[in-house]
């Protein structure tokens, strides 16, 4: 039922979604959410207060899927629900309280949330109480398997192609840069280590494909993979790119500024390199009988 109602919104664009898991206090440890709820199964009612930070299309979402707290348990104790914020803004149980000034990532506002009080139904909740935590590990293995590693791979793309377009047509010593052995080997490192990022970006989606979101920690460390060096090599190739721009690189009117501020971030959320690091060692490790 909640398919049936939100999908067809969301996907034709009549409703903007945003997906409320960060808090001032908790970004990498998920386990440590704190926004609190009460689930009233007589009253049929679930209630929680607290505060979202760095909520992508939080101010302009109608539709918001926010993890709170419904138990004490570290990892079972957690509950998705979803919440119609023009309604709780109605209400005054959902204030937007900021959103932030940012030097990347325009194409949408980053911002927080404050709940206080508020009130959805328990038809509300996202599959079942206490399955916060799957929901979550799960959306995110999905979303670095998808939608990060593109994100990477597109500027990093860009960067590569910006770079070609530039050392063609500047000249220096009487020639075009492109015609440097330097810059090219510069430019060959780019164009390999891209098609690397995007080759694993399309093996983690195709697991992804195969297995499914309920099999999310079989292609965990496949997912971190490739979201780990896709956001290596597109920062990489954003530095090299602007270096080859010389002194315009940090003209505004030439992108590479843009791509490079905007590939700085792919490191951090969706969860940031330390956290892809430790997934990876985890699932190896564990392959030779080694817990961690």
């Amino acid at each position: 039922e909640q398919k049936e109602t939100l999908l067809p919104r969301i996907a034709t664009g009549r409703d903007l979604a945003a997906y409320c898991q960060t808090e001032t206090d908790t970004g990498s440890d998920v386990s440590a959410i704190k926004t609190g709820g009460k689930i009233d199964w007589n009253a049929k009612t679930v209630t929680f207060s607290g505060t979202k930070q760095f909520i992508t299309n939080g101010s302009i979402a109608r539709q918001l899927m926010v993890l709170i707290r419904t138990g004490e348990d570290k990892y079972a104790g957690l509950t998705w629900v979803l919440v119609d914020a023009e309604k709780a803004k109605g209400d005054g149980t959902l204030i937007i309280e900021k959103d932030f000034d940012k030097h990347c990532l325009h194409c949408s506002p980053t911002t927080t949330l404050v709940f206080q009080n508020c009130v959805v139904s328990t038809a509300d909740i996202l599959g079942k109480e206490g399955m916060g935590w799957p929901i979550a590990m799960a959306t995110l293995t999905m979303s670095r398997a998808s939608v990060i590693v593109a994100q990477a791979v597109g500027l990093a793309q860009s960067a590569l192609d910006e770079a070609v377009k530039y050392v063609m047509e500047r000249k220096q010593f009487g020639r075009p840069l492109a015609s440097f052995q330097r810059v090219q080997g510069q430019l060959a490192r780019m164009d390999m280590a891209i098609d690397a990022a995007r080759l694993l970006g399309y093996r983690s989606a195709w697991l992804a494909d195969e297995l499914g979101p309920a099999r999310s920690i079989e292609f965990a460390a496949e997912a971190s993979k490739a979201k780990l060096y896709a956001s290596e090599i597109v920062e990489e190739a954003a530095m090299v790119a602007e270096e080859l721009h010389g002194g315009m690189g940090v003209m505004t009117e030439f992108r590479i500024g843009s791509i490079r501020n905007n590939a700085r971030v792919i490191k951090i959320y969706e969860g940031t390199s330390a956290i892809q690091e430790y997934i990876i060692a985890r699932q190896l490790l564990a392959k030779h009988g080694f817990k961690i």
